[in-house]
């Protein structure tokens, strides 16, 4: 029996085929092109550069077809600084989307996205399972110091009488310049000084959303933390009462000790959640 119907979603079908076969074939042709040409690898080379503000470096690059277009995958990458002295971060496999139609149209590969496929939860603090170690904002900065070297840590959570989040402390509080100012404007004795005093207020802290956590990765976090000079950052979310609560913390410290490699900060400052939002 004939049905009419049938025929458009025939032609829908064979059109359908007719697109994954062609973009089969540009993946083909992407992968022998990148792979064999030179000047195309060094190309893609320039442009990570440009896209991250950093220098990106792999052993190996292949191709594969998703479903927003083809991606270019590169394995054992290496983050570095723009300059190549030090390494930022590592990662087991790296890939870079292209914009498939402004390569259609141009006929030229138009570099897009660009990722590390190390999860940022790997290197994250989560607060769920691990203890966090915490002091009070009465607490004493020598008592607070004390209990960061017993706890192998550089840095506290602040938590006031009611259990919530007040800031935190960090070594470099502790052994900067904050102690001799606070000393010398209050006419203190520094054994005097409190980790109120000298701690960086909750409402002065950056935070990550959970949620922008959970698909990021290691490279976009430590991207971040270099651009804001910040040796940490806070994870949060909703509670089940609907206020923020902390979910977990990232430290450059903690993430160095991971990537086995030294993390240090730029000189110039930009905005936290401007490098956020672009990065994520």
């Amino acid at each position: 029996m004939f049905f009419p119907r049938s025929k458009p979603l025939k032609y829908c079908l064979l059109s359908l085929a007719a697109l994954l076969l062609l973009l089969g074939l540009l993946v083909g042709a992407f992968q022998v092109a990148v792979t064999r040409v030179p000047q195309y690898r060094n190309e893609l080379q320039t442009w990570l550069d440009h896209k991250t503000g950093l220098a990106i470096e792999f052993t190996r690059i292949s191709a594969r077809l998703r479903l927003y277009g083809p991606e270019l995958v590169f394995d054992d990458a290496v983050v570095r600084t723009p300059d190549r002295t030090r390494v930022l971060a590592t990662a087991r496999r790296g890939s870079v989307g292209f914009d498939l139609w402004t390569s259609v149209r141009t006929l030229r590969f138009t570099a897009g996205r660009f990722t590390l496929d190390s999860p940022a939860m790997l290197v994250m603090t989560d607060l769920k399972r691990v203890a966090a170690a915490t002091c009070s904002p009465q607490d004493t900065m020598d008592q607070a110091h004390a209990f960061m070297i017993q706890r192998g840590v550089r840095m506290l959570l602040v938590v006031d009488h009611r259990q919530n989040i007040a800031g935190i402390i960090t070594t470099n509080d502790v052994l900067g310049e904050k102690p001799v100012a606070v000393a010398h404007e209050r006419r203190i004795h520094h054994g005097d000084i409190l980790v109120a005093d000298i701690m960086t207020p909750a409402e002065r802290l950056e935070a990550f959303d959970m949620q922008a956590v959970q698909s990021a990765r290691v490279g976009q976090v430590v991207a971040s933390l270099q651009h804001a000079r910040r040796h940490h950052a806070l994870v949060v979310q909703a509670a089940a009462d609907g206020k923020r609560e902390v979910r977990g913390i990232f430290s450059l410290t903690q993430m160095a000790r991971q990537l086995g490699m030294a993390l240090t900060l730029p000189a110039e400052a930009k905005s936290f959640a401007e490098i956020e939002a672009a990065l994520l």
